[in-house]
This record gives C-alpha cells, structure tokens and sequence, in this order.
C-alpha cells in the first residue's frame, strides 16, 4: 500500500504552524512560529499584527516543515487534490520513493 502523507497547516490566534504526518500517524516534522513575544509587548493579541505575521511566516513554516520530513512538493499538486480545513491532503514526492 502506498503511503500517504499529510501535510497540515494551522493557524491559531498567535502561532502558524506545520507538520507533515505519514499514514495518519507517524509524525515526521512538526514546526511551530510563535508570536507570543511580539503580542506580550502590547499586553494581549493584536488582531491586525497577528494576520500580519501568519501571512509573513505561513511559507517558512511550511517549507521547513516539508524539510524536515524530507519530503518535496510541486505547486501543481495543489490544483490536483481536495484542500479541506486547516489541512491540504496530498501524497507528497518522496526523493527515491517507489513510485518515482
């Protein structure tokens, strides 16, 4: 059976994260960009700094989390699978994988 590799994005109030998971349970990275330090600074959540800083650290997070699990992915990959809640569902190019 083919592996199937998860690559979910959260964003919270104050943190962007990333984590690649195979067959739903093996976690292979998990990278966290916290805003804490940023937001403790005004003694609470800035909505407007936190949407900032999500969208300035969504693409680190997300390529170092695809680092660390040692995985690559293509924009096209996008376009070709179903985008769901908070997670992009999609087999993920392992270099020297079976199915190169």
């Amino acid at each position: 059976m083919e592996d199937i590799l998860i690559l979910a994005i959260e964003s919270s109030c104050d943190e962007t994260a990333a984590s690649v998971v195979k067959n739903g349970r093996e976690v292979l990275s998990n990278v966290i960009s916290s805003q804490i330090d940023i937001h403790t600074l005004y003694g609470g959540v800035v909505p407007e700094i936190a949407s900032r800083k999500h969208t300035e650290r969504i693409n680190q997070v997300v390529n170092e989390a695809l680092n660390q699990a040692n995985v690559t992915m293509e924009v096209h990959d996008f376009l070709q699978h179903e985008v769901v809640i908070a997670a992009l569902f999609r087999r993920l190019d392992v270099p020297g994988d079976a199915a190169d």
